[in-house]
């Protein structure tokens, strides 16, 4: 398959419920060079509790961009957490020669603020 083209929209959440970004909100992604050829690359967001996480599923290559993907980790079942606004965050490293970008699809689920 030629990704070079370019991107495949990937629907997460038809086939499976569990792969939906629905709980969260306001994701954001920073970066920051480890040294000249690796970025660190720190994807966050703010669930709806503190026993959700968040996992990258995929990164994909197309020209100078790399578009992440990622999904919830639900929380445990019969376990109680309090009902507060929570960060997770997740890490993952680049070659400092791709753009890490979101999928389009993602475009409901984004901070504008940071």
């Amino acid at each position: 398959m030629d990704r070079s083209k370019r991107f495949l929209p990937i629907n997460h959440g038809s086939e499976n419920p569990s792969l939906t970004l629905s709980p969260l909100r306001r994701l954001s992604m920073t970066v920051q060079p480890v040294n000249q050829e690796i970025n660190r690359v720190i994807i966050q967001a703010a669930a709806p509790n503190p026993g959700y996480g968040i996992r990258v599923t995929g990164i994909y290559f197309s020209g100078d961009k790399a578009l992440i993907f990622v999904i919830p980790l639900r929380p445990a079942p019969n376990t109680m957490y309090p009902q507060v606004i929570s960060a997770v965050q997740t890490t993952t490293y680049l070659d400092s020669s791709f753009t890490p970008v979101f999928p389009p699809e993602y475009e409901n689920f984004l901070s504008h603020f940071i």
